[in-house]
């Protein structure tokens, strides 16, 4: 027989009766408790360790396993002890995400939010997460003209899951252009403590359709005529992207004027159309 007993390395034991929480192993001590019997004829025995399966993220330890005090035998030369590694459990290992894979933004909102993800058994650590912006592929969406590019370092604190990014989307207020809709990414690099999940991308869609499209609109709500002024010019005016092609119709609908009795009726048809001719090269 003989003594099959652990040595702690960086991995932390625990007796079999305590509490096993912040513990990698159940240690087996130097005494009677630990022999291992050979009986008669016997080759190999199992020398059991109780490896303890808890929920906080850890790095690879080890401990050893060492024989001592053999009777009716001796130690051999060649494994007297042996090293045993606690891999890393990836299952407890925190990991950072998005929120969402796709976010859509007007150009003229200003910005867009955007949800940074911490999860997992164990975050009782701080760790960080680097995002960045980048063009997509072909290039669509570009850094200092349709949106502020970033690179940041966000730090989770113990405890924290989860973080809000805000990416500054530009808007050519001063010069209008409608450019259908642009698209750069968001991508997270370098975590610190934990992992990547899914998705570590996420596409960014500006669409200007709302605030550049060009609108027509009357120039007031309320125009006033005399009965012997013959007519009423109702100004319309037109903003956003001017460099198209608009048109719209201008019709009447009567109210407490009659149609032919107070004034002309213009048809809610094709022959009341206004049309905008392009203007290349504007200044607004």
């Amino acid at each position: 027989m003989v003594i099959c007993y652990t040595e702690q390395g960086t991995a932390t034991s625990t007796v079999r009766t305590s509490v096993l929480s912040y513990s990698d192993y159940i240690s087996r001590p130097e005494d009677h408790s630990s022999v291992v019997r050979f009986d008669k004829d016997e080759r190999e025995k199992m020398c059991r360790v109780v490896i303890i399966d808890d929920s906080l993220y850890e790095e690879e330890e080890t401990f050893q396993v060492l024989l001592s005090m053999p009777m009716g035998g001796r130690i051999g030369d060649k494994f007297p002890g042996a090293k045993v590694t606690i891999l890393t459990d990836k299952d407890d290992e925190p990991v950072f995400y998005f929120g969402d894979v796709q976010y859509s933004v007007d150009e003229s909102s200003g910005y867009v939010e955007v949800q940074i993800w911490r999860t997992g058994t164990d975050l009782s650590r701080p760790s960080s997460v680097t995002v960045r912006s980048r063009k997509t592929e072909p290039p669509s969406a570009d850094a200092g003209t349709d949106y502020v590019g970033i690179s940041r370092s966000l730090d989770f604190a113990p405890g924290v899951n989860m973080q809000t990014v805000r990416v500054v989307i530009l808007d050519d207020l001063g010069r209008p252009v409608l450019e259908g809709i642009e698209k750069f990414e968001l991508v997270l690099r370098m975590p610190v403590n934990a992992a990547l999940g899914e998705p570590s991308k996420a596409m960014v869609s500006i669409n200007d359709s709302a605030s550049d499209l060009p609108k027509m609109q009357f120039k007031e709500r309320v125009y006033t005529c005399n009965e012997n002024d013959a007519r009423v010019v109702a100004m319309i005016y037109r903003s956003g992207d001017v460099q198209h092609r608009s048109s719209v119709r201008c019709y009447t609908r009567q109210g407490s004027a009659q149609v032919m009795m107070d004034f002309e009726e213009r048809p809610n048809t094709d022959v009341s159309i206004v049309t905008f001719l392009p203007v290349v090269g504007a200044s607004f």
